[in-house]
């Protein structure tokens, strides 16, 4: 009988952090400058906000689902300016509309109400700059190393997208164990409460989104692993985690119960994964004075106790028989 239960500790974070700055430029500026930051880390980014003060002009968080990538003025027809146009309506920013994803007049006066209501200058047209475009609202501020004066190629304003997750480190027993779909326990010592929760998938590591050059507050997505390079299990929380989690370092405990009757199991390290992302043992035997090395298919179960089970292997495999330990 093998008891599936591994106890280790994990991080909580945001399911996407963009850095907002990344790639913006002031036209007509000898250097791009921080200027003022309004918001703080921890706070709260609603639509219609103004992000960050760059060489005196504002950079708005308006809800979209893809970056700016032009300049927006009167004449202009497209599918950015129908994502403007609504992002200004759902803000309360309403006129004699033209036709959508059309810029007309009615646009261009809505542009100027923007521009008025956040204490700036009235103009009728947007540059791209200006504009951050984000899916989903609310946001929050989750780092930053921006600071009045500062370059903004220099530094970073990290805004948090999505909800509260856990990333684990996926060392060679929790890839194992982290079948998506499973149950997880989710503890936190500092707030003295724990969670239910799921193994969400396993995924490689991969930096926060820089934007690019593309002026946008896009989401970073992180690309699926090549097979067997797992960096970590990402654990989604059964319930909306609150902020104050955010930034802890949890207890984490996989809960996939046990086998109700023995089976045939091997040591964890006995378990190497191919490069096709098949998992194999290999069996030991001697003939005739020499030692061989047998590769087997097999297909994993329950981990506990620093073993594996085999549920299904490619030759059969009886009990006694020797494998090879810190196989590669």
């Amino acid at each position: 009988m093998v008891s599936d239960t591994v106890v280790t500790r994990g991080d909580v974070g945001y399911s996407h952090v963009v850095n907002v700055l990344a790639g913006r430029t002031v036209a007509g500026a000898a250097a791009t400058v921080i200027t003022a930051l309004p918001i703080g880390i921890g706070g709260e980014i609603q639509p219609g906000a103004v992000l960050a003060q760059l060489s005196g002009r504002p950079v708005f968080a308006l809800t979209g689902a893809f970056p700016a990538y032009r300049d927006l003025s009167e004449g202009l027809v497209g599918p950015d300016v129908e994502q403007l146009q609504a992002a200004l309506a759902e803000i309360g920013i309403k006129g004699n509309w033209d036709k959508k994803a059309v810029f007309g007049r009615g646009t261009a006066i809505a542009v100027s109400k923007l521009y008025d209501k956040a204490g700036y200058a009235k103009q009728e047209s947007i540059p791209r700059s200006e504009l951050a475009f984000i899916p989903q609202f609310p946001v929050q501020v989750a780092s930053s190393t921006a600071y009045v004066g500062a370059t903004v190629s220099t530094v970073a304003l990290n805004i948090a997208q999505g909800s509260l997750v856990v990333k684990v480190k996926a060392d060679r027993e929790i890839t194992l164990l982290a079948q998506q779909g499973g149950a997880v326990e989710i503890a936190s010592e500092v707030l003295n409460k724990t969670v239910a929760g799921t193994v969400a998938g396993l995924q490689g590591e991969a930096p926060a989104s820089t934007g690019s050059d593309s002026n946008e507050a896009d989401a970073a997505v992180e690309p699926a692993p090549a097979a067997g390079t797992s960096d970590f299990a990402l654990v989604q929380p059964a319930e909306s985690l609150t902020a104050d989690w955010a930034g802890q370092n949890v207890r984490v405990t996989f809960l996939k119960g046990s086998t109700a009757e023995k089976v045939l199991a091997v040591p964890l390290t006995a378990v190497s994964t191919r490069a096709d992302g098949t998992t194999q043992i290999v069996l030991v035997s001697q003939e005739k004075g020499k030692t061989v090395r047998t590769p087997v298919a097999v297909q994993t179960g329950v981990t506990g106790a620093g073993y594996v089970e085999l549920r299904s292997t490619a030759s059969p495999i009886n009990p006694g028989e020797k494998v090879e330990v810190g196989a590669k």
